[in-house]
């Protein structure tokens, strides 16, 4: 190897260093992150073939591994807001990345204001066949979701108790290994209902009806 080229590659490791040094944290992006910035970064899906719009955070707080910031244990919001009649279907979406046993997620506690409320996990993709092949190195990946409703997920946004004001609590729970402790960022929250709430606006839905009869407060104007 020449000198040159003992340069160039010291100078990359630096630079790679450097880049791992100064990434944000999860946890530093959530707590920097507002809801006008959700608003800004939610991705809408409008085909004119479904019955439904749909809004998704997954671009607003990635959760990401590595220099090339590839995505890792991510997790983000999602809404579906009937065209016909403004009713919304609220879901998480998670994602686990992981070496060994396939471990087949199955239940999520999420928090309320009162105690932890538990739901079945609907599966959106595995590798289960790959991970458990010979090849010990192979990642496991899972995707699954679970819906919400609109009532707990405002009080969520509005809650200032829990372990952090700041996040909204969940632990997903396997058949087998690890439970998968996470959070996502109040503002998170907040930035898709006022997106949702917004769209309802301008098709003339009323959140009221919308809600199916639920009553529901919205302190989260900006």
């Amino acid at each position: 190897m020449t000198i040159r080229n003992v340069a160039h590659s010291g100078a990359l490791r630096a630079a790679l260093v450097v880049c791992v040094m100064t990434a944000p944290s999860l946890a530093q992006a959530q707590t920097a992150i507002t809801p006008e910035q959700v608003q800004q970064a939610i991705v809408v899906m409008d085909d004119p073939l479904e019955q439904e719009t749909a809004f998704s955070t997954e671009r607003a707080v990635r959760s990401t591994r590595g220099v090339f910031r590839t995505l890792h244990n991510d997790g983000y919001l999602r809404a579906a807001v009937h065209k016909g009649t403004g009713q919304v279907r609220f879901e998480v979406r998670q994602t686990f990345n992981y070496i060994g046993t396939f471990r087949h997620y199955e239940r999520v506690n999420y928090e309320t204001d009162a105690l932890p409320r538990s739901a079945r996990l609907l599966v959106l993709a595995a590798n289960k066949a790959h991970c458990q092949a010979i090849e010990f190195s192979q990642a496991c990946l899972e995707q699954v979701s679970f819906e919400v409703s609109e009532a707990d997920l405002r009080r969520a946004a509005e809650s200032t108790g829990g372990h952090d004001p700041q996040a909204w609590e969940l632990k997903f729970k396997p058949q087998l290994g690890e439970e998968h402790r996470t959070q996502l960022p109040k503002a998170e929250i907040v930035g898709l209902l006022r997106t949702v709430d917004a769209y309802r606006a301008s098709q003339n839905f009323s959140t009221a009806s919308a809600s199916k009869g639920m009553q529901t407060t919205n302190p989260l104007q900006p």
